[in-house]
């Protein structure tokens, strides 16, 4: 088996360590990524031939951040692009919200205009209709970030007493990309909303995630739609960070 990146090999061919008699493997390899969003394929040939594709992030450790990647699995999934029920949402993001302790204590160099405004990316993918479709950010509008209890009082510090939720608020584009290599651009401009809870145990147990994408007033995307909005899903795999 290889791993691929929008076609390009990262590595391989691989061999296989099996798992399960002759049915199933693994196999791993070390490549350099820069920061953001990748979307990895694993290919696999011979007798047991296809493609899996995960979303992965990768962070820059500096400062403030709302950060994961991972995927849930649709099943009130709603909107002209409604994901297909049981098929798998990928996501990725990484906001940087607040400068590091180093910048803040390096006075001679603090910024004359005051701090930096929020920056980062979202990138969603998912399966409607049997096509595959990107759902990537462009400019964050709106950055809301806190720390509380369970039972709603202000806490800080990340345990599994202190839950970090966020909520963005970005322009995006969707993009079909069932043919790889030739996307077709579909919209541009589209408002969208994703929100996050970071349960505080270090694994991704509990974190959840709601993603929204409207066209003005139509509904282009809801990963769990109850007619009124959109309810986060906890997390099949991956894991989220409020810090």
């Amino acid at each position: 088996m290889r791993f691929e990146e929008d076609g390009a090999a990262l590595c391989g061919p691989l061999p296989l360590a099996q798992l399960d008699g002759m049915t199933s493997g693994s196999a791993s390899c070390r490549v350099p990524l820069w920061p953001g969003a990748h979307a990895i394929d694993a290919v696999v040939g011979g007798f047991y031939s296809g493609t899996s594709t995960s979303v992965i992030e990768i962070d820059d450790p500096e400062g403030s951040v709302v950060t994961g990647a991972g995927s849930i699995v649709a099943s009130r999934s709603a909107g002209a692009y409604a994901a297909d029920a049981g098929s798998r949402v990928d996501f990725a993001l990484n906001v940087k919200y607040k400068v590091s302790d180093k910048d803040e204590k390096d006075k001679d160099h603090k910024d004359p205009k005051g701090p930096k405004p929020p920056k980062g990316h979202v990138e969603v993918r998912l399966r409607s209709h049997g096509k595959a479709y990107v759902v990537r950010s462009h400019d964050l509008d709106l950055l809301g970030v806190s720390e509380e209890t369970p039972a709603g009082k202000e806490c800080h510090g990340r345990a599994p007493k202190c839950i970090g939720r966020s909520d963005m608020r970005w322009t995006a584009s969707l993009s079909d990309i069932t043919k790889p290599g030739k996307p077709i651009a579909l919209g541009s401009n589209l408002d969208l909303q994703v929100t996050v809870t970071d349960r505080g145990d270090g694994h991704g147990s509990g974190d959840a995630i709601a993603v929204t994408l409207w066209n003005g007033n139509t509904l282009v995307f809801s990963s769990a739609w109850t007619g009124a909005q959109t309810l986060e899903q906890a997390l099949k795999t991956g894991k989220i960070t409020v810090d």
